[in-house]
């Protein structure tokens, strides 16, 4: 399994590909939306760890391009802002997960799991 970290914070980038390793789960990483657009390849990524607030813009705005791109993708959101509202509009877009920060080991284990 791969995955892609999309996240302007280089050491959340680091953290979460560090954590994903002991998991078994190899990744890329992108720092702004348009790195990850780039980034994305449907063929070799299975999830999606997205920030919302990018250099570049919202992170949300670009679920609906990785979801076209690959139907099945499990988007887990990752962010600061872990609001009631920032929680409904991921979902709305069709987001397997959302994990605020800070985050643990147990937190994103627990998500990998799941899948």
């Amino acid at each position: 399994m791969k995955a892609l970290i999309v996240d302007d914070e280089k050491e959340i980038c680091m953290l979460l590909a560090y954590q994903l390793g002991k998991l078994g789960i190899t990744s890329s990483k992108a720092h702004t939306i348009s790195d990850g657009l780039e980034s994305f390849d449907p063929q070799e990524h299975e999830l999606v760890f997205l920030d919302i607030n990018l250099p570049d813009g919202n992170g949300l705005d670009i679920i609906p391009m990785l979801k076209t791109k690959s139907p099945n993708i499990k988007i887990i959101v990752i962010s600061a802002y872990d609001t009631k509202d920032e929680h409904r509009k991921a979902y709305e877009l069709g987001i397997f997960q959302f994990l605020g920060k800070p985050f643990s080991k147990k937190m994103v284990a627990e998500i990998v799991e799941s899948i």
